[in-house]
């Protein structure tokens, strides 16, 4: 099977038009080959996203709110408190948040970020997704309710791992604690 995982499914392309099974494209050493690459996104198995977990470390919370009736809120406060996760908070509205900083956007956080955790309206995610590939996230995470199989897809294409509609704070709490 083609792929990185046996979860993956990888069809062949060749200059963004499909090829039949079978075909090849030439490589830059002039060897015939096949050129897989990813199409879709396939829900991560349980293990797949405990190995997340357990090797991410930094996590930057996308559409992080100071308001406590925020489920945004809830999550970041709980991560802080039970998860072995560095929190990076993203808003541009706020400038502090649980006493430390928020950034405007992801390409101001100053560390590597393993996951990004998306609180944001389903239109915007095509744009998280646009900064999660230009700070080379390992992983963009999608919060319960947030679902754009055709932005995961062109992530997964990218080479991020993709989680949609789940709950950090909860795979955190089912998985890890």
């Amino acid at each position: 099977m083609l792929g990185n995982t046996e979860h993956e499914i990888y069809p062949l392309f060749s200059q963004g038009r499909p090829l039949k099974i079978g075909h090849f494209r030439r490589g830059s050493s002039g060897q015939s080959r096949l050129h897989p690459m990813p199409i879709g996104w396939i829900a991560p198995t349980d293990e797949e996203i405990t190995s997340i977990l357990q090797s991410s470390k930094n996590v930057a919370i996308v559409g992080a709110s100071d308001d406590p009736h925020r489920p945004v809120y809830g999550v970041s406060e709980w991560l802080l408190d039970h998860s072995h996760f560095n929190l990076f908070f993203i808003n541009p509205r706020l400038t502090t948040l649980f006493g430390f900083p928020v950034y405007r956007s992801l390409a101001e956080v100053p560390e590597w970020i393993d996951i990004v955790d998306v609180f944001r309206n389903v239109a915007d995610i095509p744009v998280v997704l646009d900064e999660s590939i230009a700070v080379k996230a390992k992983t963009m995470w999608m919060q319960l309710g947030l679902l754009d199989d055709v932005t995961a897809s062109r992530g997964v294409q990218a080479g991020l791992k993709v989680i949609q509609d789940r709950c950090l704070k909860v795979d955190y709490e089912r998985f890890i604690k």
